[in-house]
């Protein structure tokens, strides 16, 4: 009976672990630079006895955060151009102030 218990209450923990992600997730949406998470859970090992292999329940493996490569990889690049271009105008204004 101890063990139905413990496999409820891996549950119950686990899924409030993911409530706690996405209550993260709701919290930050006007974040700048926020992105999302989510929970990957899994089954725990089962435990071998000699009736057979009985379940453990479930545990939370990984909180995984969504990104978009290109997205990240284009802000970089226009980042990196604004920069270029920042500096470029401040030249060029050291310039015209000269003449």
């Amino acid at each position: 009976m101890s063990s139905d218990l413990q496999i409820g209450l891996s549950g119950i923990l686990a899924a409030q672990r993911a409530l706690l992600v996405s209550a993260h997730n709701i919290s930050n949406t006007n974040t700048k630079g926020y992105s999302r998470q989510s929970t990957i859970m899994a089954a725990k090992r089962p435990a071998y006895t000699n009736a057979g292999t009985m379940g453990q329940g479930v545990e939370i493996v990984k909180i995984r955060r969504h990104k978009d490569d290109y997205i990240n990889s284009r802000l970089r690049d226009i980042s990196s151009s604004l920069g270029s271009a920042s500096v470029k105008s401040q030249n060029l204004r050291r310039v015209r102030n000269r003449i």
